[in-house]
């Protein structure tokens, strides 16, 4: 590989730290800490181990990045090793990152002023939620950290021009910044945000917040650097600029590009007979020494497309049949094949089978522990015999809220196989014993799931399939003592909460008592104040009579006289105004513009995306009228859209901004762009720990502990 100066002398830096004795035991220790385990060992990739056992750089580069800290080195290869089996980084397939690709989201291309690589990622191609991101940020950074060895750091430029919040995502910046730090360290040299909205200047001071708390870890909190069109050439020049960033190339990423980033496929592998020929005649010339026989022709390459790996699959299962919701992922954790493979491979016996379809297991779910998952779970093999039609299937069962299947309806090619993952959540698994399952399957050449019930009825074929429930022999729950101590905790919740529903019904009973006593009070009042008024103005006529006598008198003495009548009238006129109520201002009120049915967007880090509107807290309506919320208002809602967890729940949020004008107390007219909540518990306290947006003035008065998370307040 041939190396610019730059390249070269940031080579020749580290090779001189490697070379230092101190870091060859710290390398050699940290192999030996890895390589001593055979059972963790196995747990990981082949050519990361492979890596480890003949490759000292990559050990370096972890050990660098904490100061040769071995302890700490090891903790995070290790992470690294675990996310690279997940992720299965080495077979991250192109075909599908091909639409990302085409977009231009994110590819390599050019050098900074600084002479290091710049990764593009334009933000304004990508939508908030849109999945591949990760993929293909780890397939760029997997592809340029490998081929240079890690001695060349890139510099990230996000261009932020023409975004606002549905391009922005927490979750893809922090897994930038969590993979510099674990699984690429020191791989990221410098980020330029170019351009970047004021509406999103609070969500990059909360991912600014990630790396000032990093800093104690050795990760630089520097790494940020927000430019514009006439900062942005002390950091890039403008032969490798677009346009709209005040440069001069028109470079577009194609699919040829790609082609030429991509490393020479290897040679193919020669046969066995081959390889014994070549062996035998190597241990004649060279007296049985095979040191000199060269297996580096023999390397797999990082990245392959799923072509290449085929034909190393045991079974045919096709992944996209089923035609739900295009969000939906396929992908099935590499945790779950033997256990989908024990299903392929199960005896006749096992497999249930008509016309058309046949189904595995027969009749009964184990749930099995599986590493890597926390719920118990049983997958479900559902495969068309016929060679021409399609089938359409729905799995139900008696507990939605404790199950979650993963696909539940779908449709089956002729002659594939889907898989039906059926999870037990972690907190039902002690109430599983009575639960039951139903398949329903049917030929059908329609796309139209909505509608499966009544083609279901109306099918020629159709079939169904019924499953019991119970545990496999691996699966050790709690012990039966620490069941009761549980038990018994909730009898004493429950005995907690009959007396203050006691207590509150208590009150219930007295509040009907107490308006009486206020009313009569009230009463009481106006008659008193009326007693009051006569009684000054009796008092004024016969103050103004005694006045008039004394001035007939020819009194030569006036000032008692004037005294009198002062004191004949302040009284009387206080007590009037007194009596009309004194001069209160008028009341201040929001328009309320957020009533019961509304959906609004929720602002906040939990993984919720829309709250729908229940209730309001604190609304006394009349005439069976809906209550409606404003800004400040709690109310209780549910997830329509964003993370399965949040979903089908009752929770509470608060209103922190709408679109509907309301005036404030100075007189001024103030609205949003867009109506916006936040989820909270009864304290007011928020699940998240970060606000997207703005938060009205009005909500941060209210609920100080939702303005402590606010990065602005209008």
């Amino acid at each position: 590989m041939v190396y610019d100066i730059a390249n070269s002398r940031i080579f020749r830096r580290r090779s001189s730290t490697f070379t230092d004795p101190t870091n060859v035991l710290a390398v050699q220790e940290l192999r030996s800490r890895i390589l001593q385990d055979p059972v963790a060992s196995a747990k990981h990739c082949a050519e990361d181990i492979h890596r480890i056992r003949h490759e000292d750089w990559w050990l370096d580069r972890f050990l660098g990045s904490v100061n040769y800290d071995v302890d700490i080195a090891y903790a995070i290869i290790l992470e690294c090793l675990k996310w690279r089996k997940n992720f299965d980084v080495d077979r991250i397939s192109l075909l599908s990152l091909k639409p990302l690709l085409d977009n231009q989201l994110m590819y390599l291309h050019g050098k900074d002023l600084q002479n290091r690589h710049i990764l593009w990622i334009m933000m304004s191609k990508y939508k908030n939620g849109d999945d591949g991101f990760e993929k293909l940020f780890t397939f760029w950074m997997e592809r340029h950290y490998m081929e240079y060895k890690g001695c060349q750091p890139l510099t990230i430029f996000i261009d932020m021009s023409g975004t606002g919040l549905k391009n922005m995502s927490f979750d893809a910046m922090k897994f930038i910044i969590h993979s510099s730090k674990y699984y690429y360290p020191n791989a990221i040299e410098s980020i330029l945000i170019f351009d970047n909205p004021a509406i999103l200047n609070a969500s990059w001071k909360v991912i600014g917040s990630w790396l000032e708390s990093s800093a104690a870890t050795n990760q630089r909190h520097d790494l940020l650097t927000f430019v514009t069109k006439l900062s942005v050439t002390h950091y890039v020049p403008k032969s490798h600029l677009l346009e709209h960033q005040g440069g001069t190339d028109t470079f577009k990423f194609t699919m040829d590009e790609l082609a030429k980033c991509l490393p020479p496929p290897p040679p193919p592998k020669p046969s066995p007979k081959l390889l014994q020929q070549r062996m035998h005649s190597i241990d004649d010339t060279t007296n049985n020494n095979v040191t000199e026989f060269d297996f580096s022709s023999f390397q797999k390459r990082n990245v392959k497309f799923d072509e290449e790996s085929v034909t190393k699959r045991a079974p045919s299962l096709s992944r996209r049949s089923s035609r739900g919701p295009k969000g939906r992922k396929s992908h099935i954790p590499p945790s779950l094949r033997p256990l989908i493979e024990n299903r392929v491979n199960a005896p006749s016996d096992d497999w249930s089978s008509n016309d058309f379809v046949s189904i595995t297991p027969r009749d009964e779910l184990r749930l099995e522990k599986v590493d890597g998952e926390n719920d118990l779970l049983d997958v479900v093999l559902v495969k068309n015999q016929s060679s021409e039609t399609p089938i359409m299937f729905k799995f139900k069962t008696t507990s939605p809220e404790k199950f979650r299947v993963r696909p539940s309806s779908g449709i089956v090619q002729p002659g594939t196989t889907e898989i039906i993952r059926v999870y037990l959540q972690y907190e039902y698994r002690h109430s599983w014993s009575k639960e039951k399952f139903l398949l329903l399957t049917m030929e059908s050449s329609s796309t139209d799931l909505d509608s499966f019930s009544d083609q279901f009825k109306n099918a020629i074929n159709k079939a169904e399939f019924k499953f019991k429930c119970r545990l496999s022999e691996n699966v050790k729950l709690d012990q039966p003592e620490e069941r009761r101590s549980s038990f018994l905790l909730q009898q004493q919740q429950l005995q907690e909460n009959r007396k203050d529903r006691f207590s509150i019904g208590g009150i219930n009973f007295n509040v009907p008592l107490i308006i009486l006593v206020l009313f009569l009070f009230l009463i009481f009042q106006f008659f008193y104040i009326m007693q009051m008024r006569s009684d000054n103005a009796l008092l004024r006529e016969t103050l103004i009579t005694l006045s008039g006598q004394i001035k007939e008198a020819n009194v030569q003495n006036t000032e008692p006289i004037a005294e009198m009548e002062n004191i004949a009238s302040f009284p009387i006129s206080k007590m009037s105004k007194r009596g009309r109520g004194g001069a209160s201002g008028a009341k201040f009120r929001i328009s309320l513009g957020l009533p019961v049915g509304a959906v609004m967007n929720c602002a906040d880090n939990t993984g919720a995306k829309n709250l729908f509107v229940i209730s309001v807290y604190g609304i006394r309506g009349r005439l069976n009228r809906l209550p409606s919320a404003g800004v400040g208002d709690m109310f209780v809602c549910s997830v329509k859209k964003g993370k399965p967890e949040l979903r089908k729940k009752v929770l509470q949020g608060v209103v922190i901004r709408q679109r509907k004008q309301f005036r404030r107390k100075d007189g001024t007219f103030i609205y949003f762009e867009d109506n916006a909540g936040v989820i909270v518990n009864n304290k007011g306290e928020m699940k998240g720990s970060a606000i997207t947006g703005p938060v009205a003035k009005e909500c941060a008065d209210l609920w100080p502990r939702i303005a402590a998370n606010a990065g602005s307040i209008a």
